[in-house]
């Protein structure tokens, strides 16, 4: 599978080669769930998905979104 990634508006489209359960992971990487909650929606096992979660922060690929507490609760 490939996908295509632009960092910013103004950067040029970059493309990557990925494994299924990848995608399976960055479909869930949408703002709404925390890492634990988008492996347990794909299905993954959990180790293996937040360290792949880590290399996907450290290439820059994914952005960890910041917590927001909101009437006490943290939100994503």
């Amino acid at each position: 599978m490939t996908v295509l990634l632009q960092r910013a508006w103004d950067a040029p489209l970059r493309a990557f080669r990925i494994g299924a359960g990848t995608g399976l992971l960055l479909a869930r990487c949408d703002g709404t769930r925390t890492g634990r909650e988008a492996a347990l929606d794909a299905d993954l096992p959990e180790a293996a998905t937040l360290e792949l979660l880590d290399q996907l922060l450290q290439q820059d690929i994914v952005r960890a979104a910041p917590v927001i507490v909101h009437q006490g609760r943290p939100t994503v």
